[in-house]
């Protein structure tokens, strides 16, 4: 298992997927579920994850892969589309 440094430091050496790292690490989807989160699948104010398909819109793995998860805020920080936009700029 890897550490919260170890994520963060993929996380930046990642660029574009660095979402789909922390999405990983701390949400437990895989990497086909990560890569296909659509910003409608993300409820912000409820802190929900709600994943409905896997990369490239492929149907998910399993029925209990639809299941919404709770999200700490924290998380949800980092991967609005506001601050994306803007460390991606960096």
């Amino acid at each position: 298992m890897a550490t919260p440094e170890q994520v963060w430091a993929l996380y930046d050496a990642t660029g574009g997927l660095g979402p789909a790292v922390l999405l990983g690490a701390f949400a437990g989807l895989r990497v086909a579920e990560s890569c296909g989160l659509r910003r409608e699948d993300v409820a912000f104010l409820a802190r929900e994850i709600r994943p409905a398909v896997q990369y490239p819109a492929e149907p998910l793995k399993t029925e209990m892969s639809k299941t919404p998860l709770p999200t700490a805020d924290s998380l949800m920080t980092e991967i609005s589309p506001a601050r994306w936009r803007s460390t991606r700029t960096r």
